[in-house]
């Protein structure tokens, strides 16, 4: 009994002897662990805490924002010839100023002075040496989409009546002063007076009188990319009857447009514009500035002034008679290279009606001023 009572109590040292070593083992494996998981819960926390801090920087930056930290943000933005982007479209600011100074022969005597036959004609008020705002333009171009863009630009100082015309818009032979209309009221008192000139346009730069509706001076929506190699214009713009009148007032070799580049006014109507080989690039204003060799516009337009346009521009008005005028421009370029050179040869005819309708022909009614008269003109360059 005793030696199997040895035995049991031998037999359960030897146990005790060979598990302790295991659980020992088991359990620092385990606690091991445990201490890796808390480290990572603390990296995890650390992290958490640094994204929070950033979150609540940010809302109170975004809370706190000023005009002058959006500006800063917004620096590289705009600048010079830089775009204006929109979160829908784009839209690009514009302008153009020019101040005159100008002298001129001081004549009083006006182009119809003849005091010994009793016509006193005075030039007074346009023989002054002045200082003038020629243009004042302010343009927006807005592209809507990929497909279509439009453009405006208004121009304040071309409101201005009170100024002598120089070169600014053309002689009109019809255009007499008031003394010289009433000196002579009727054409069969001085053989080869119009009768009915028209004396509002003198007075008016004599006396400072008149009104004007030509702030607006482009209002028009562009469509491209729907047929190849053309856009579309509608709107009020520069017809495209010479080479000088459709260049921007920024790029004219003078500062003022010839007395032909004055002869067709701004007009409202529609334009169709192609243009075949390395074109591409061309502008929302009928498509100008596009490289094409060969381009071509063809335009039809209210065409309301009169035939010498003593009725005032085509701008911004309704036309006078229910005819159309027609301005086709066709634009040739040989030679189209910076180091070689550049050529370029163009046509444009006009043809159409002016004058109220109803007025009669110039024919048979000599107060052709009003007259509903048709015209065709030629125009070409090189």
């Amino acid at each position: 009994m005793k030696a199997n009572l040895a035995a049991i109590v031998l037999t359960l040292a030897a146990a005790l002897n060979c598990t302790a070593p295991l659980f020992a083992e088991t359990s620092e494996k385990e606690v091991e662990a445990l201490r890796e998981e808390v480290k990572q819960m603390k990296v995890l926390r650390e992290e958490l805490t640094t994204l929070t801090e950033k979150f609540t920087a940010a809302q109170n930056t975004a809370k706190n924002a000023t005009p002058a930290a959006a500006d800063k943000v917004l620096d590289k933005k705009f600048g010079p010839n830089a775009n204006v982007i929109a979160r829908n479209g784009s839209l690009q600011l514009g302008g153009l100023l020019q101040t005159w100074y100008y002298t001129q022969q001081h004549d009083k005597r006006g182009l119809f002075s003849a005091p010994a036959t009793g016509v006193i004609d005075t030039n007074a008020a346009s023989n002054t040496d002045s200082f003038r705002i020629r243009r004042a333009e302010i343009a927006f171009k807005i592209d809507v989409n990929d497909k279509v863009s439009s453009y405006v630009m208004i121009d304040p100082a071309n409101e201005a009546t009170a100024f002598p015309q120089l070169g600014v818009g053309p002689h009109r032979l019809a255009n007499v002063s008031p003394e010289y209309a009433s000196a002579h009221p009727s054409s069969t008192t001085v053989p080869g007076v119009i009768n009915g000139a028209s004396t509002a346009a003198v007075e008016a730069v004599q006396k400072g009188l008149g009104t004007s509706n030509r702030l607006l001076q482009d209002a028009l929506i562009n469509f491209h990319g729907l047929i190849p190699h053309h856009d579309f214009t509608i709107g009020q713009m520069r017809p495209t009857f010479n080479e000088e009148y459709i260049s921007n007032n920024g790029t004219l070799d003078f500062v003022e447009r010839s007395y032909i580049g004055n002869s067709v006014s701004r007009d409202l109507g529609a334009v169709i514009h192609g243009s075949w080989w390395c074109n591409g690039e061309g502008g929302v204003y009928q498509g100008l500035g596009d490289t094409g060799r060969v381009q071509y516009w063809l335009g039809a337009y209210n065409g309301s002034a009169n035939l010498l346009g003593t009725s005032g521009s085509s701008a911004n008005r309704s036309d006078t008679n229910d005819q159309k005028d027609f301005i086709g421009t066709l634009l040739l370029r040989p030679l189209w290279d910076d180091c070689l050179g550049k050529l370029e040869l163009g046509y444009s005819f006009r043809a159409g009606h002016h004058g109220n309708a109803g007025a009669g022909s110039a024919n048979l009614n000599p107060n052709f001023i009003s007259a509903n008269t048709s015209s065709m003109g030629h125009d070409g360059w090189l």
